[in-house]
């Protein structure tokens, strides 16, 4: 394992929510476009990069106000890379024949030189997810993705989401994670309180994900480094990126969910949960000695897996049937859209979405869903 903690990708430093922008009004525009140009040009993008990424949140802006009556928002996302998403959700019609308007100039209202096309030609990465139109659901998201060049990209298995409690300045949920191509390796962890203080609790703990490749052994070293006083839940994890097995120890109110599909396409969520208590609090443990209460599991994911490591700010109670065609779609949106629809405002959120099978590019026959809890 590397020893340098820059190895290490870090919802502290590479990933969150920049802004979000709902498309109620014409100024929507205007202060969407001020604010992404500023973001490009702190992040280091050439002024006509910067222009790029100006005329997509435009579009994206339009296609809301157009096509969903200005029901939805854009947000703007920081990524590992420097990489800068542009991610729009709305509660519309959804979006009808999808491979037309992926065409670039094609419009549904025929408005000349608009529609998805520009999208997808101006950005370095799109994704698109559409469903029919359902009450209290997105209907669309759309994702628009712009890497610097000259700087490394994560890897297109991992889709990240973390955000703060009513979008406050601290989060108190962490998420460390670091990948050879092979293997990832994450520590997910739940910083006890709010604000200030439960950051305080959960930042510090990244480079125990270093020093050990066995889950536990992660959760004990991250016990050693909790500041006195301080504590959390928290989830770690191994697994193969290729799929095969993975490895997963948590202690506390952490939830992690494994999605597969059988030979017939029908689907099937498992949900693992830990014993209850804290790092940092838990009642025998003497300074993360063998007093630590932690579960294990080790469940094999086989050819087709998309793994979801997620706090309490995330919503256990859904299945893989309310989403449909959401998980063949890349891990990022996959996150964005489970970020948004089953996340808790009132709380931090965070959420880790993880293709270890192959899966992305090969979307699952839409079944009823069965759920098995662990």
């Amino acid at each position: 394992m590397p020893t340098d903690n820059r190895a290490i990708i870090s919802s502290n430093r590479d990933f969150r929510l920049l802004a979000e922008i709902p498309a109620t009004r014409e100024s929507s525009r205007v202060l969407l476009r001020a604010r992404v140009l500023a973001t490009a040009e702190r992040v280091g993008f050439s002024a006509g990069r910067r222009q790029d990424i100006a005329l997509v949140a435009s579009e994206l802006v339009t296609n809301i106000r157009k096509h969903a009556d200005g029901h939805g928002v854009v947000q703007v996302w920081l990524q590992p890379g420097p990489t800068i998403d542009l991610v729009a959700i709305d509660h519309g019609p959804g979006i009808l024949r999808l491979e037309e308007a992926l065409q670039d100039g094609y419009s549904t209202t025929r408005t000349l030189g608009k529609g998805l096309g520009s999208i997808v030609r101006l950005s370095d990465h799109s994704d698109f997810y559409t469903h029919p139109a359902r009450r209290g659901h997105c209907s669309s998201a759309i994702l628009a993705r712009f890497v610097l060049r000259d700087a490394p990209g994560q890897a297109a298995q991992l889709g990240l989401f973390a955000r703060s409690h009513r979008d406050g300045r601290y989060n108190g949920d962490a998420l460390f994670l670091y990948h050879n191509g092979l293997h990832l390796h994450w520590l997910h962890a739940d910083g006890l309180g709010s604000g200030e203080r439960a950051a305080a609790s959960s930042a510090p703990l990244g480079e125990a994900v270093l020093q050990s490749t066995r889950p536990e052994e992660v959760l004990h070293r991250a016990q050693r480094r909790l500041t006195p006083g301080h504590g959390v839940v928290a989830l770690a994890g191994r697994c193969r990126l290729d799929g095969g097995r993975l490895e997963v120890a948590g202690i506390g109110d952490m939830h992690l969910h494994v999605l597969r599909w059988d030979e017939s396409g029908a689907a099937l969520k498992e949900v693992f949960s830990f014993v209850p208590g804290t790092l940092g609090y838990t009642p025998g443990s003497a300074g993360g000695g063998s007093g630590l209460l932690i579960r294990s599991h080790s469940p094999v994911l086989g050819e087709r897996a998309i793994v979801l490591s997620a706090s309490d700010g995330i919503r256990r109670n859904w299945t893989a049937q309310h989403f449909e065609s959401l998980f063949a779609r890349t891990p990022q949106l996959i996150a964005y859209v489970l970020g948004y629809e089953i996340g808790r405002f009132a709380d931090d959120q965070s959420l880790a979405v993880f293709d270890c099978g192959g899966l992305r590019g090969q979307p699952p026959v839409a079944e009823p869903s069965l759920e098995r809890r662990i």
